[in-house]
Protein backbone atom coordinates (compact mmCIF):
# COMPACT_ATOMS: atom_id res chain seq x y z
CA UNK A 1 0.00 0.00 0.00
CA UNK A 2 1.34 3.54 -0.97
CA UNK A 3 1.77 6.32 1.37
CA UNK A 4 -0.42 8.44 -0.85
CA UNK A 5 -3.40 5.29 -0.36
CA UNK A 6 -2.70 4.52 2.89
CA UNK A 7 -3.28 8.63 3.83
CA UNK A 8 -6.53 8.88 1.46
CA UNK A 9 -8.15 5.77 3.44
CA UNK A 10 -7.11 7.92 6.90
CA UNK A 11 -8.84 10.70 5.36
CA UNK A 12 -11.71 9.29 4.59
CA UNK A 13 -12.12 7.40 7.75
CA UNK A 14 -10.91 8.38 11.30
CA UNK A 15 -10.11 12.03 10.47
CA UNK A 16 -13.49 12.25 8.75
CA UNK A 17 -15.22 10.99 12.23
CA UNK A 18 -12.47 13.14 14.16
CA UNK A 19 -13.23 16.61 12.25
CA UNK A 20 -17.02 15.79 12.71
CA UNK A 21 -16.30 15.23 16.74
CA UNK A 22 -14.20 18.11 17.08
CA UNK A 23 -17.53 20.12 14.97
CA UNK A 24 -20.14 18.78 17.62
CA UNK A 25 -18.07 19.49 20.62
CA UNK A 26 -17.23 23.44 19.79
CA UNK A 27 -21.31 23.18 18.56
CA UNK A 28 -22.08 22.07 22.41
CA UNK A 29 -19.09 24.49 23.83
CA UNK A 30 -20.79 27.43 22.06
CA UNK A 31 -24.41 26.80 22.91
CA UNK A 32 -23.38 25.99 27.14
CA UNK A 33 -25.27 28.31 29.27
CA UNK A 34 -22.30 29.50 31.05
CA UNK A 35 -21.00 30.97 27.48
CA UNK A 36 -24.38 33.13 27.56
CA UNK A 37 -22.65 36.41 28.80
CA UNK A 38 -19.78 36.37 26.28
CA UNK A 39 -21.60 35.50 23.21
CA UNK A 40 -24.33 38.51 24.15
CA UNK A 41 -21.18 40.81 24.57
CA UNK A 42 -19.80 39.46 21.25
CA UNK A 43 -23.15 39.73 19.30
CA UNK A 44 -22.84 43.83 20.44
CA UNK A 45 -19.82 44.73 19.10
CA UNK A 46 -21.00 46.06 15.86
CA UNK A 47 -23.09 48.23 17.71
CA UNK A 48 -20.42 49.66 20.03
CA UNK A 49 -19.33 52.11 16.94
CA UNK A 50 -18.27 55.24 19.79
CA UNK A 51 -22.13 56.54 19.59
CA UNK A 52 -22.91 58.27 22.99
CA UNK A 53 -25.08 56.51 24.77
CA UNK A 54 -28.90 58.45 24.70
CA UNK A 55 -29.14 61.02 28.24
CA UNK A 56 -32.83 61.62 27.74
CA UNK A 57 -32.35 64.94 26.75
CA UNK A 58 -33.37 64.86 23.57
CA UNK A 59 -33.12 68.41 22.74
CA UNK A 60 -29.64 68.71 23.64
CA UNK A 61 -28.95 64.96 22.50
CA UNK A 62 -25.99 64.50 20.57
CA UNK A 63 -27.23 61.65 18.17
CA UNK A 64 -30.22 63.32 17.31
CA UNK A 65 -31.64 62.46 13.95
CA UNK A 66 -33.80 64.88 11.77
CA UNK A 67 -37.06 63.45 11.68
CA UNK A 68 -39.54 63.87 8.94
CA UNK A 69 -41.73 66.37 10.48
CA UNK A 70 -38.74 68.74 10.86
CA UNK A 71 -37.50 68.78 7.34
CA UNK A 72 -39.05 71.63 5.12
CA UNK A 73 -39.27 70.05 1.63
CA UNK A 74 -41.93 71.43 0.81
Amino acid sequence: MSTYSYLRAFADSWFLIGMFGFFIAVVLWVYLPSQRATNDNSARIPLRNGTPSCSEDCANCECKFESFEDSSDG
